[in-house]
């Protein structure tokens, strides 16, 4: 993902009744800083889940790392995926860590008579930061657009809205402009500098609806 565009928190599931899962849970709640969200949900800083998967995991985790998780089903367990999760998502602030009873679940999946592993998150805020992705000129045309649709406040440099909500209105604003007549339009065609952000973003965190900050420059 472009580094104009940053996740900056997730949920993410752990089972009580997986071991891996269980344990790391009781060492988040025994160990780390938290802020309790209710008995069965708890928010922890990225930051801290490094560190404690890489005092305490970090021999499992390149066990996987150096074979592949293809091959290893059995062993390869929450605190890698999270691990990896973590490392990838490189602006990461806050995970949301949330505990499930579910006995029956299982991350091991069988598709055709080949085993796969599936950890899923969730995708609870982002950042866009459109001074980074556009130059001043494009900046200065995406500030009056988002203005006029009321996603930014005029000379207000920050805004807050779900993802599915900017992005259908973003998409009704396209609409309107594709059809308009072409003599209508004056100088660049503005709907390009709109679809960049729009093509940016793929169907699993759109899906997931977060928050987004909307952040720019005047």
């Amino acid at each position: 993902m472009d580094k104009s565009i940053q996740i900056t928190s997730v949920d993410v599931t752990l089972h009580k009744y997986n071991h891996f899962d269980n344990r790391l849970w009781v060492e988040i709640k025994n160990n780390l800083d938290y802020m309790e969200v209710n008995e069965d949900s708890v928010i922890v800083s990225a930051s801290q889940i490094i560190s404690l998967l890489e005092n305490l995991y970090m021999p499992m985790i390149n066990k996987v790392k150096s074979v592949g998780s293809d091959f290893l089903h059995k062993n390869v367990h929450s605190p890698y995926f999270i691990y990896m999760m973590c490392k990838d998502l490189t602006d990461l602030k806050f995970i949301r860590f949330n505990k499930s009873y579910d006995k029956s679940f299982s991350r091991l999946l069988e598709i055709e008579g080949d085993k796969l592993l599936k950890f899923d998150f969730k995708v609870l805020s982002m950042t866009f930061k459109l001074y980074e992705l556009y130059d001043n000129d494009e900046l200065l045309e995406v500030n009056n657009i988002f203005e006029k649709l009321h996603i930014l406040e005029e000379d207000v440099p920050y805004s807050r809205m779900h993802l599915i909500q900017l992005l259908d209105t973003l998409d009704l604003w396209i609409t309107s402009e594709i059809d308009k007549d072409i003599s209508d339009l004056k100088g660049a065609d503005p709907i390009p500098l709109i679809t960049t952000i729009m093509d940016m973003i793929d169907p699993k965190t759109e899906k997931d609806d977060p928050l987004v900050s909307i952040v720019t420059d005047y």
